[in-house]
């Protein structure tokens, strides 16, 4: 029983917000079109976000799966929020990935992330969206130890140490029908690739455990000389194993940080990007012995961003998995 753990302007109908919760269809659903036309403000909120990754099990299989995340971002009234005379509203994001963990030795395990991105922002007169694939992320895992099956304690450890590196997959030039350039928060990849480090570590005794997750990637200029700010996250959360015969379930909940350093344009600070930001994290796990659906949410309790800069309202995670293969 371990534990650790483009395409512009195509019209599309956007998904309600109501089913992702309700079956696993929505994972189609952001597939049909939304509308798509002129943007001019500048300004993003998703410069802190999209580092968690949830609490992933360490059966020693290896695993595939889908996931699907929402965040919403509330625009202020400031004049950096208006398209020409219309205010912006909020962002949304969407983000399905398939992902994938794949054991290459019994304590060296690969996972990549291959995520279509549905970028959207809505003002008082119209719908703006992105839609297409976003940056591939990659992230090798070294096990250092794991204590689970040794008899000789009631406490049971894991940390796992893990270089990640992001490719540059992602459109990051797309442009308006007057040829201007998206805001580059807004593009679906960063342009330039990122490097990094991560750290999961998990202590537990009997059913009930802490999972700690840490990360912090360096991202790289791109060809038009703009630099994504560095960013770190750090995830805790206590969690309870419910077990039966057949099923798992996996209740958890704890705070998520995270950090967003200045973005950079020709090696000068660009105003209104970077931050911090303080989420409540929780959520619920099903496990069979070879499917995973996991639903997590995460709230704000703490934003600390400039005054044109939207804020976080809540972000979902909904993840389904399939485990195959390595099992000793």
């Amino acid at each position: 029983m371990n534990l650790l753990e483009t395409r512009p302007y195509q019209k599309l109908k956007l998904p309600k917000i109501s089913k992702y919760f309700s079956v696993l269809t929505l994972f189609l659903v952001l597939y049909i079109a939304i509308p798509n036309k002129v943007m001019s403000c500048d300004v993003c909120g998703c410069s802190t976000g999209g580092l968690y990754q949830g609490i992933l099990p360490l059966f020693n299989k290896n695993l595939i799966g889908l996931r699907q995340g929402y965040s919403k971002y509330n625009h202020p009234s400031t004049l950096l929020n208006y398209n020409g005379d219309a205010k912006v509203l909020h962002d949304n994001y969407y983000s399905t990935e398939l992902w994938t963990r794949i054991y290459l030795h019994p304590k060296l395990q690969l996972m990549a992330f291959v995520p279509y991105k549905i970028n959207q922002r809505v003002d008082e007169n119209e719908t703006i969206a992105l839609q297409g694939l976003g940056d591939i992320k990659l992230n090798l895992n070294y096990m250092l130890f794991n204590t689970a099956n040794d008899t000789g304690t009631i406490w049971k450890n894991a940390l796992l140490l893990g270089a990640i590196l992001k490719l540059p997959t992602g459109n990051f030039n797309a442009r308006t029908p007057q040829h201007l350039l998206f805001p580059n928060n807004f593009q679906l990849g960063t342009g330039g690739t990122a490097v990094g480090i991560s750290a999961m570590y998990t202590l537990r005794k009997e059913n009930f455990g802490i999972n700690t997750v840490g990360q912090y990637v360096v991202n790289f200029a791109n060809v038009n000389s703009y630099r994504v700010g560095n960013q770190t996250a750090i995830t805790s959360e206590a969690f309870y194993w419910n077990i039966n015969s057949k099923t798992r379930f996996l209740y958890h909940v704890g705070a998520t940080f995270e950090h967003a350093a200045q973005e950079y344009s020709f090696e000068k600070g660009v105003e209104n990007t970077g931050g911090n930001t303080m989420l409540a994290t929780g959520g619920v796990d099903f496990y069979t012995s070879n499917l995973m659906l996991s639903v997590v949410m995460q709230l704000p309790i703490l934003q600390q961003t400039t005054a044109a800069q939207p804020t976080n309202s809540y972000r979902t995670l909904l993840n389904i998995g399939y485990f195959f293969g390595r099992d000793k």
